[in-house]
């Protein structure tokens, strides 16, 4: 600190130290190096495109159920567990005991959402039952619903 006098009063004046001039250089560095990565992605994206179409594409790209899942759900349902509610986790023995072992099942609640879980779909209401982030499309519910069911058969292993 450098302290700078005018007139009777006196004032603090904050001097960057090295290591704050560090810190900016650094944080330049991770952000030029994030969408550089980014770019990086984005040729084989639209070869994707252009080979197989966009839906395929999609699907290609790891748009599935799976990365659906990993991107909307596993803040919560992580393993097939359940951070907020005991005993509505997504093992095959909670759905069944649950009464929500069947596809339709698991599509309406991933779509409108039940007690402590938003809805997903892109048409779900009223709004706060629905999540605030962007909303699944009714294939994308499909698709991380038909994932949902086949993990909890599989054991989640």
């Amino acid at each position: 600190m450098v302290h700078e006098t005018s007139g009777a009063t006196a004032r603090r004046v904050p001097r960057h130290s090295p290591s704050s001039s560090r810190r900016a250089r650094c944080l330049r560095h991770s952000r030029r190096q994030s969408s550089e990565s980014s770019l990086a992605r984005l040729p084989l994206a639209l070869l994707a495109t252009l080979l197989v179409g966009s839906s395929d594409a999609q699907a290609w790209a790891g748009e599935g159920g799976e990365a659906l899942f990993q991107n909307k759900c596993v803040g919560c349902h992580a393993n097939g567990g359940n951070v907020l509610a005991a005993g509505k986790g997504l093992q095959i023995q909670d759905l069944e005991r649950n009464q929500v072992a069947a596809i339709e099942d698991v599509v309406s609640i991933t779509y409108y959402g039940k007690n402590k879980m938003p809805g997903f779909g892109e048409k779900c209401a009223p709004a706060g039952k629905c999540t605030f982030a962007a909303r699944l499309t009714d294939a994308e519910v499909r698709d991380v619903s038909q994932y949902v069911l086949q993990r909890a058969q599989e054991g989640w292993n």
